[in-house]
């Protein structure tokens, strides 16, 4: 990657993890979220006597973890099939996604708190996650691309995740 010694997929890895990692939890929780509102289960958690805030944190921590899990697998798959070495601490790797996945799940509950349906949240969120996917370095690194679209680069939280996991 760019004069740094390694090889292109110890660029790529993290950067795709931490990508996927977006894409899991804003599509994973606004599907779930925009789903429970046209089955109409989502008004009947709220009409419960436990707090808002409880639920909200709730579902926010369940779909946190399910992230960690899910970025674990990836994390322990990209070590064994594509020999990638964690030159960092694991704590730091679980700090990082934790609170990443924290970040982008909370996105998808944005997202999926704007709109009305399934359909409409998939549309939304396409306007998200396309670009994300393009800007983000995840496929190519930031300083390769013109000025322009590394300012809106730095705008989105899976550039710092790519890097921090990197």
């Amino acid at each position: 990657a760019y004069g740094t010694g390694k090889r292109a997929i110890d660029f790529v890895i993290p950067s795709i993890i931490a990508l996927t990692i977006f894409q899991g939890a804003l599509m994973g929780m606004g599907r779930a979220i925009a789903g429970e509102k046209r089955e109409g289960s989502l008004t009947r958690v709220f009409l419960t006597p436990t707090s808002n805030a409880t639920i909200i944190i709730g579902t926010l921590l369940f779909y946190t973890i399910f992230e960690m899990f899910r970025s674990s697998f990836l994390i322990l798959v990209s070590m064994l099939f594509f020999n990638i070495k964690i030159e960092g601490s694991l704590l730091a790797i679980g700090v990082v996604v934790f609170i990443y996945g924290g970040v982008s799940t909370a996105m998808g509950m944005i997202v999926s708190s704007m709109v009305r349906t399934e359909q409409q949240f998939i549309a939304v969120a396409m306007l998200f996650s396309m670009p994300t996917m393009f800007l983000s370095g995840a496929l190519f690194p930031v300083q390769a691309m013109p000025h322009a679209l590394q300012v809106l680069a730095q705008l989105l939280p899976v550039t710092y995740a790519g890097d921090a996991l990197r």
